[in-house]
């Protein structure tokens, strides 16, 4: 059940990608006028062993992974970006190596809302992700498949 879950976040997160390259590249010809220059941009945060991805649209900021929990990667990259606010973050899956930094990201930005799988584990960095979660005001919430979801000009789901 647990390796069925991650799949269809993993799949979920794919079509995310997708729908929102999708999105703003017809959105650009048909209904959001955007200025020269605004696409998706993707970032490969370098974290070591482990991922850190930043999608950034024209008005959507989305945070995926952040990282091992021993290193200080994600939060000095986004602030090079001039990152003020992330509009979701995800944890892919509740490992070290892609959740350990969401407590200093917690910490640092406005966060508006978090997705998870719903997977538990039993480690300290699984218990300080999900305790920086309820010390914000983000929303929480494990998605599923076919529902729908709307991050600024980014749509996901079910057409």
């Amino acid at each position: 059940m647990k390796s069925m879950n991650k799949r269809l976040l993993t799949l979920l997160i794919g079509l995310i990608v997708i729908g929102l390259a999708i999105t703003i590249y017809f959105n650009r010809f048909h209904t959001i006028p955007l200025e020269q220059g605004d696409l998706l941009k993707v970032h490969f945060i370098d974290v070591g062993q482990g991922d850190a991805t930043l999608l950034q649209g024209p008005d959507f900021t989305i945070l995926i992974d952040t990282g091992r929990h021993d290193r200080n990667d994600v939060l000095p990259y986004l602030r090079s970006q001039n990152i003020r606010e992330i509009d979701l973050l995800v944890g892919t899956h509740p490992h070290a190596d892609h959740i350990g930094q969401f407590p200093q990201i917690l910490e640092n930005f406005q966060v508006d809302e978090v997705w998870m799988s719903g997977d538990l584990h039993t480690t300290r960095s699984f218990e300080n992700a999900l305790d920086a979660i309820e010390n914000t005001e983000a929303h929480y919430n494990e998605p599923k498949a076919f529902e729908k979801y709307s991050f600024g000009s980014g749509y996901f789901g079910p057409y």
